[in-house]
């Protein structure tokens, strides 16, 4: 049964752990996947993953009974008691390890001082507990979390004010759509750079046209878009083929127009045409589209998202 984690996340807590380092191993094994690798807490191991097309951070964690001091029968009930006290700590690494732009983790941004770390205390208190169980030998207690990728994005949201979506100084003839598809798949040319690369998903992408004129970012679109719940919310949504997996956003009739680039050290943003760009913006009703999030990217997410 689905329920909330009571267990509060204190500031203490939270700024003793963003200064001893996250111990999330470097590499991933995926665009948009995050690792947490092992946990630094005795007897436990933390994997993560973010799934990006249901805007959902999945984070399963495995405490060694032995290690951690418990027999049965009672194991399984401490284990669940010791799980929860503990799990605000063990989902730090991640939180923190989500991609948040082009060129930043969430992480990154804390340490930067772009939002404050006490933003995050209620994380741990947001996410649910998907499943439980003994692993078959009865060695290993296992539980599954979820945390909507809302949650992580909250704190760069406070007080946030949409700017004006301008038209191009040179309309361009357009018909209304119902949502704007970029097609991003496969290998990509970096802008300004001589290589290629594939896109990744992150909190708050970008897209730009041709002239690196921006056409659409966090800062474009309404509020409550960006701080809704589920596959409809955020800055865009992210899909790994065309047809029903992206047309639930989009709706039925929507612009499908191709990334020419990428752009960022991180190959989160999008770089599309000239002409692309002014077909969306020439008429009001397509800069809505972009207002209210009415955006997918379609792209290679990684195979073993669930």
């Amino acid at each position: 049964m689905k329920r909330s984690i009571a267990t509060a996340w204190t500031a203490a807590a939270l700024i003793l752990a963003l200064a001893a380092g996250l111990s999330a191993e470097e590499a991933a094994p995926g665009p948009g996947s995050v690792d947490a690798g092992s946990s630094a807490m005795p007897g436990y191991a933390v994997r993560a993953k973010a799934d990006w097309k249901a805007r959902v951070l999945r984070i399963d964690v495995e405490l060694d009974l032995m290690a951690a001091g418990l027999r049965m029968p009672e194991a399984r009930l401490e284990a669940q008691r010791m799980v929860e006290h503990d799990f605000p700590g063990l989902a730090k690494d991640a939180v923190f390890k989500l991609q948040l732009d082009s060129y930043r983790t969430v992480e990154d941004a804390v340490e930067d001082g772009s939002v404050e770390a006490e933003g995050f205390l209620d994380l741990a208190s947001r996410a649910r507990l998907e499943a439980s169980s003994l692993s078959k030998d009865m060695k290993k207690y296992r539980a599954s979390y979820s945390l909507g990728l809302e949650a992580a994005s909250a704190p760069f949201l406070s007080g946030a004010r949409p700017s004006a979506i301008r038209p191009p100084l040179a309309p361009r003839p357009s018909r209304v759509y119902s949502g704007v598809i970029v097609y991003a798949k496969g290998s990509l040319p970096v802008h300004g750079e001589n290589v290629e690369g594939k896109a990744a998903p992150a909190l708050f992408p970008r897209i730009y046209d041709e002239g690196m004129r921006l056409v659409l970012d966090r800062a474009l679109v309404a509020p409550e878009v960006l701080a809704a719940a589920g596959p409809d919310g955020g800055v865009l949504g992210y899909a790994s083929a065309l047809g029903i997996e992206a047309g639930e956003r989009v709706g039925g009739d929507p612009m499908r127009i191709m990334a020419k680039e990428l752009f960022g050290d991180s190959r989160c943003d999008y770089v599309i045409s000239r002409e692309d760009a002014q077909r969306i913006l020439s008429a009001p009703e397509n800069r809505e589209l972009l207002r209210q999030g009415k955006v997918v990217v379609v792209l290679d997410l990684p195979q073993a998202e669930r």
